[in-house]
């Protein structure tokens, strides 16, 4: 493999914080590089034109689907 494959994780913010903690043992391994919004987003940044970038520049997305929010909201398109 040329370079590393690089992985895309979508997620409910409620679940953030299971979903870095496997970031990071992804990124443990030589040929894989995470991108988690966490550590790629700069706060007041335009969000949805980046996520469309960086959907766009890897080679995988993984999406996790956690329990659903129970608090009334709505979840909506991201893109």
């Amino acid at each position: 493999m040329a370079g590393k494959l690089k992985i895309f994780l979508s997620h409910n913010s409620a679940d953030k914080p299971a979903v870095e903690a496997l970031a990071l043992r992804l990124r443990q391994e030589n040929d894989v590089e995470p991108w988690l919004d966490k550590w790629n987003l700069i706060p007041g940044q335009p969000w949805q034109e980046e996520l469309e970038v960086a959907i766009k520049g890897c080679d995988s997305c993984v999406i996790f689907i956690g329990i659903p929010d129970r608090s009334g909201g709505s979840v909506g398109p991201i893109l």
